[in-house]
């Protein structure tokens, strides 16, 4: 694996510590799993907008892969900090049975995700209310039998992502706001080829 951190040297004190251990039993595996965990409100959309390229919803991500940790992607709160934020755990926080758990499509747009190989994260920031940046999404590239795929979780909503409490997700399809994202993490696989 191969860890960029733009301005950086990769130490326990950078702010990234936590995203790149989180990644690093995923980097060059095969994603058995990813699944979207809404609250309960908004499972039927979900549910309607599984075919769709992009869509907007409450809750988690789960990314798992066919051997290791999975991990969760969510959005949190970190008042007078950062607003809202793209956080990133080996568990999902919220108490059990709350989050329904449905896995993406193995056909339309999301099809050659599962099963593919992750060759490629990168961790992008959004201007904060306050001027700052703070982690916004992570754009991630899996390589498969049909060729490379990437797909996208990050805090958003319709217009992108950025300081918002829902999460927008998205398969070959930037956000509408990606112009104003900074890349602060690259971690890629050495494998791929």
């Amino acid at each position: 694996m191969i860890i960029h951190i733009h301005g950086m040297a990769p130490s326990m004190s950078d702010p990234f510590y936590e995203w790149r251990e989180a990644y690093a039993g995923l980097i060059g595996c095969e994603l058995r799993v990813v699944a979207w965990m809404p609250i309960t409100a908004d499972t039927p959309d979900v549910v309607t907008n599984l075919g769709a390229a992009a869509f907007v919803f409450s809750g988690a991500v789960m990314i798992a892969p066919a051997e290791g940790s999975d991990v969760f992607l969510t959005w949190a709160w970190k008042p007078r900090v950062y607003g809202y934020h793209l956080a990133v755990s080996q568990q999902v926080d919220w108490q059990a049975g709350c989050l329904d758990r449905i896995r993406c499509r193995f056909d339309g747009p999301w099809e050659g995700v599962q099963g593919a190989r992750l060759i490629d994260v990168r961790l992008f920031q959004a201007p904060s209310m306050e001027g700052g940046l703070k982690t916004a999404a992570i754009r991630h590239t899996v390589a498969g039998e049909n060729g490379d795929v990437f797909f996208w979780i990050g805090c958003g909503d319709a217009g992108g992502v950025g300081d918002h409490d829902d999460l927008w997700v998205g398969v070959n399809v930037e956000p509408a706001n990606l112009a104003d994202l900074v890349e602060v993490l690259v971690l890629t696989d050495q494998a791929k080829t």
